[in-house]
């Protein structure tokens, strides 16, 4: 007896129903993100990073976040998400003068208000340092 593939579809997805990921709709608005941003490294620590990057947040035609660094050509952002008001977000600096290779920083800040992303970053060295990013006026 042949199954239509439909039936068939329907019968796999039924018996794997468990298995099913469920997603739950993003409760933070992406507005409250966007903007100019200025990074400061280690938040009340001392830290060797002795400057201040500052970030471009923006909405692509996607409406996905995107995240631009317009003093450095070569920090790229992936993995960018903002969900229940915790921003998570891998920089990647590449290596364009030495040759020793790429290194990257993992963030996951947390809006405390309209103007301040609060949270840690950590580095490919291992290191996790405390983060503020704040809004620019």
């Amino acid at each position: 007896m042949k199954f239509s593939s439909t039936i068939l579809l329907a019968l796999i997805l039924i018996a794997s129903g468990c298995n099913l990921v469920k997603i739950k709709p993003n409760n933070s608005d992406l507005s409250s993100i966007v903007g100019s941003w200025k990074e400061n490294w280690g938040a009340g620590e001392q830290t060797n990073v002795n400057y201040s990057d500052e970030y471009v947040i923006s909405t692509n035609q996607k409406g996905s976040l995107a995240i631009l660094c317009p003093s450095r050509n070569n920090y790229f952002f992936e993995k960018i998400s903002f969900y229940d008001k915790i921003l998570k977000v891998k920089l990647i600096i590449k290596d364009l003068k030495y040759n020793a290779g790429d290194s990257w920083v993992a963030y996951e800040l947390t809006l405390q208000d309209n103007n301040t992303l609060v949270g840690s970053a950590l580095t490919k060295a291992g290191k996790k340092v405390k983060i503020v990013w704040e809004r620019k006026k």
